[in-house]
């Protein structure tokens, strides 16, 4: 990686500090940002790739971005200050970026291979096509391609 940039915000968690940050890596043309633990903050992730672009007009985006609680319990993701799985999507495809999603809670159990086809059906045709397009669930130890091209 040839990093040239790297850059935090602070991101809403309720009362307790959280940061995102992104590192700019110019000659793979990609920015990867993580989310850190937050609310959907798509307007501020957005300020992470304008200054990434300072460096490279045409970077791609990977956003590896917490989905704590699944699309039902928009109120207790509020209350905690985290995001669900299809608000992920939606910050995910504002940033038109390659998605991973992480940080899913252990206390609700929600995330098994049934639960992600559920969430995954009861999705709108844009954001089905962008999870199938984009997206990859992270899980311990995986390692994955950041690079992504936009579109």
């Amino acid at each position: 990686m040839g990093i040239k940039r790297i850059n935090i915000i602070r991101v809403p968690h309720g009362n307790i500090s959280s940061f995102a940050i992104s590192m700019t890596d110019v000659e793979q043309e990609t920015v990867v940002i993580y989310s850190g633990d937050t609310q959907p903050c798509s307007n501020r992730l957005k300020i992470l790739v304008h200054h990434a672009k300072i460096d490279c007009a045409e970077l791609g985006v990977c956003l590896i971005h917490e989905a704590t609680l699944d699309s039902e319990k928009v109120t207790d993701a509020r209350d905690k200050s985290h995001t669900t799985f299809k608000e992920a999507l939606q910050v995910g495809r504002e940033l038109d970026a390659k998605l991973f999603l992480t940080h899913f809670s252990q206390r609700y159990n929600y995330f098994t291979k049934e639960n992600i086809i559920t969430e995954y059906q009861a999705l709108e045709d844009s954001l089905k096509q962008y999870f199938t397009n984009n997206t990859q669930i992270a899980f311990d130890m995986m390692v994955g391609d950041v690079n992504h091209k936009r579109n």
